[in-house]
């Protein structure tokens, strides 16, 4: 049996993919981050906004609400 310096199946570092190239140049703006940040957070609110708010908005009584105390 020949012994063989190649090693089988290794080839150059594949280059990144378009995805990873975006990723790295959006999180390089700050800006877009913090967006992306304030986005997640109303994404968060609406989600839980039962839990925030369980009453109703139109189960409110206006009239009471006007009434000196």
């Amino acid at each position: 049996m020949a012994s063989s310096s190649v090693i089988q199946g290794a080839s150059a570092p594949m280059p990144p993919g378009p995805l990873r190239e975006f990723w790295r140049a959006f999180v390089a703006n700050k800006g877009a981050v913090f967006g992306l940040v304030v986005v997640g957070l109303l994404l968060l609110v609406a989600l839980f906004a039962p839990l925030i708010a369980p009453h109703a908005p139109d189960q409110t009584n206006s009239a009471a609400f006007l009434k000196p105390p």
